[in-house]
């Protein structure tokens, strides 16, 4: 959906008000040259998962925002998504389909993977950038539900098909907090957990979508009236299509 790093690295760009204090430009150039391109799509920091795309922009708003290199946001935002969705039906539902012989695979439609729980206790790393390297068959609803603000047809469908999913085929897994934090249907089984972190995010990136489809000021947009955001953007290389990087008034349509 998140990238910790950059959501970090905006938030101390944003908070440094001293020139002696600012992050080393050194540190900001890494960030801005690790970008990592599959398919159509580019993954900033590397093999990174759906995090990358995603979780800073629960908080700063990506409309019309471009990249130091010239990537629109939410464009390549949606290729991402696009490249993960493709290699699920491409890749994952054909190297599981010898285990649902005479039943629907559930790979051809479900997709979603990035760092999550597996087994009792671990924690299990997961790259969106589609790679066979440790995948073990893992659905993650956190990615998806955080899609919501960049392809909400589609994360609602998966969402549902996935609750669905989990109703009839693993029952109980779907609990009083939601989906698990992660569920695997080549090995019939789910995780105990449901982890604070990926449900808040999945919250509030169902509200970003909501407000944005209502016309009404989202999560994101209440938090770039913060004075610190636009710098913070402008520090790593970001600006607006529309000019310079500065919290946006409302209304925002």
């Amino acid at each position: 959906v998140y990238s910790e790093h950059l959501l970090l690295n905006l938030l101390a760009a944003g908070a440094v008000r001293s020139p002696d204090n600012r992050i080393p430009e050194k540190v900001l150039a890494g960030w801005r040259n690790s970008v990592q391109p599959y398919g159509e799509a580019l993954y900033p920091q590397g093999p990174a998962d759906a995090f990358s795309h995603h979780s800073p922009w629960i908080f700063f708003s990506p409309r019309g925002l471009v990249s130091g290199g010239g990537m629109k946001v939410e464009e390549d935002a949606r290729k991402a998504i696009s490249a993960q969705q493709s290699w699920f039906a491409k890749v994952v539902a054909p190297r599981y389909a010898p285990k649902f012989a005479g039943r629907e695979n559930p790979y051809g439609r479900l997709w979603g993977v990035g760092p999550s729980t597996c087994g009792e206790s671990d924690w299990c790393g997961g790259s969106g950038t589609p790679s066979d390297k440790g995948y073990e068959g893992r659905l993650v609803p956190g990615p998806v539900a955080s899609s919501l603000l960049f392809t909400p047809k589609e994360s609602v469908k998966t969402l549902m098909d996935m609750k669905a999913y989990l109703d009839k085929e693993l029952p109980g897994a779907y609990g009083r907090y939601g989906f698990p934090d992660q569920f695997n249907p080549a090995s019939a089984s789910a995780g105990r957990t449901q982890i604070a972190f990926n449900l808040g995010g999945v919250m509030l990136s169902g509200e970003n979508a909501l407000a944005r489809r209502r016309g009404d000021m989202s999560v994101s947009d209440y938090f770039m009236l913060n004075p610190e955001t636009g710098p913070a953007l402008e520090a790593l290389g970001f600006s607006r299509a529309s000019g310079k990087v500065v919290p946006a008034p409302f209304p925002l349509r």
